[in-house]
This record gives structure tokens, sequence and C-alpha cells, in this order.
């Protein structure tokens, strides 16, 4: 975070909230670049399943639907760009259809039940955790 903001000429001033802030956006933004071009497909389910752990206490608002639905698609990504650096190792991409086919019906799940906490958005959850638990049982 910055300790001090340069106006100009040598001039400078404590951080405001907005300093704060825009850093933080910067760090958010350095961590999300990291997670899209080095995460393994395992980092990526990891955070999926933790990402779902938590999702189960939040509200079940249409706003909350828009952001975990929004965070989820980010997951998605993110698990993608790791599958196609792992297919460069020997990884068959066809292991986890189940678990792609499962992001996808969560995702349309939360558009048109527009709550978290629909039994059906739930269930989906819950076919995410178990094609996730095919592929590392541990999990």
């Amino acid at each position: 975070m910055p300790a001090e903001v340069e106006l100009s000429k040598g001039l400078h001033r404590q951080p405001s909230s907005s300093d704060y802030l825009e850093a933080a956006e910067r760090q958010l933004r350095e961590i999300q670049r990291d997670a899209e071009e080095n995460w393994t497909p395992g980092q990526a389910f990891g955070v999926i399943l933790d990402y779902l752990d938590r999702v189960e206490d939040f509200s079940g608002s249409s706003e909350t639907a828009l952001q975990v639905k929004s965070r989820m698609r980010w997951l998605t990504k993110v698990l993608h760009g790791g599958v196609e650096r792992a297919i460069a190792i020997g990884l068959d991409p066809n292991r986890l259809n189940g678990v792609f086919d499962a992001l996808v019906e969560h995702d349309a799940l939360l558009s048109t039940e527009r709550s978290i906490a629909a039994p059906s958005v739930i269930a989906a959850r819950e076919l995410i955790r178990l094609e996730i638990s095919y592929i590392i049982p541990n999990k």
C-alpha cells in the first residue's frame, strides 16, 4: 500500500482511501493474472472447492447470485488455462468433462434461479464437488 502519494515536483500527501483501494485493485489484478497464467488444475480445483464452501453461507439474493456466477466463471477460465497447460505434460482433458459440464450447469441455474439458495443450484454445487472428487479423491 502507498506510504505517500507524489503529487508533482516533489510534493507529497498522505494516501487517501481511494489510493488504498487502487493499490488493492492492482494487487488483485496481479493475483488474477498469475492464476490465469500459472495455476495448475489442482490449484484451481482447490480454490473452486473452497469458494463453493464459502458460498453456502452467502445470502440468497439475486445480487449474490450474480457475484457467485461471475467468480465461478473466472475460476472456470482459470481451470481451462490450467488444463491447457497440463495437456502438454500428458493430462487427458476428457477426464474433466464431468467437471466442466457441472460448472456449465451451475452457471445456467444461477441465471434462471437467480439465487444460490435454490435447491437446484445447491444440487449443482454438490455435483461440482462430486465430479472433482472423481479426479482428486482426497478433496
